[in-house]
């Protein structure tokens, strides 16, 4: 069973790593370097679930379930996940050499968010396997589309744009926001607080949110790829802080 667990958390994780790498193949990463981030994704998980939780019981139940789980689905889960993955890439990958591309940006984002993931799942699938292969199609994607949105913005803050700092806060931005308006879905069964729900009709909502920002994804892929190539693309608007 627990080899079963294993294989529910990794080989989704993995499939999409590589799938990232092969976006960017022109000018490929270190393997070593890559596999680090994962494993510091993997790591960032525990302070995440520490503050988390003292977040949560800060709360207190009442205004953690108010309003079908809005605190906490944008204040604890999305705000406290997603700035422990621009951490590590801020802390740890920022001033590596081979960071140099905009691409860069969203494949080492990508592959904190899928360490992170995979130790997350792991877990749900210990206590059930059913849930585990649930999220493997929901929830790790999830995690690895809405952190390499955050990556593109912050490949372009590394890369050459004015205001990097800007550009790395909406990265965050859009991030957070695309998370907790997934997890808002999913924990208040579709409803967002508004009358009662069910677990199937959250459950798609996030699919649709998922299906929205993989599309949004592969726009920003491709203009990643086309400015490392020393393409022109349109700009994007970065709003003031």
């Amino acid at each position: 069973m627990l080899r079963l667990n294993f294989l529910i958390a990794v080989l989704p994780a993995l499939g999409l790593l590589m799938w990232f790498q092969r976006k960017d193949q022109q000018r490929p990463e270190p393997q070593g370097l890559v596999t680090r981030v994962v494993l510091w994704g993997v790591a960032s998980t525990v302070p995440a679930m520490l503050i988390e939780a003292l977040l949560s019981r800060g709360m207190g139940p009442h205004l953690a379930q108010r309003q079908g789980g809005f605190l906490t689905a944008f204040g604890v889960a999305a705000a406290t996940e997603e700035s422990l993955k621009l951490c590590v890439i801020l802390l740890y990958v920022w001033r590596k050499p081979a960071f140099d591309e905009v691409m860069d940006g969203i494949l080492y984002t990508a592959a904190v968010s899928l360490g992170f993931a995979v130790l997350e799942n792991l877990l749900y699938s210990i206590g059930d396997p059913m849930v585990g292969a649930v999220r493997a199609f929901t929830a790790v994607p999830m995690h690895a589309v809405m952190s390499g949105i955050m990556g593109y913005f912050v490949g372009r803050a590394k890369v050459g744009v004015a205001a990097p700092a800007r550009w790395v806060a909406f990265g965050l931005f859009c991030a957070v926001l695309i998370h907790g308006c997934y997890d808002w879905a999913v924990l208040s069964h579709g409803v967002f607080g508004f009358g009662k729900g069910s677990a199937i009709l959250g459950l798609l909502e996030g699919i649709g949110i998922l299906l929205i920002s993989i599309a949004v994804l592969f726009r920003l892929i491709r203009r990643a790829l086309a400015l490392d190539q020393g393409g022109v693309v349109e700009a994007i608007p970065v709003a003031s802080p």
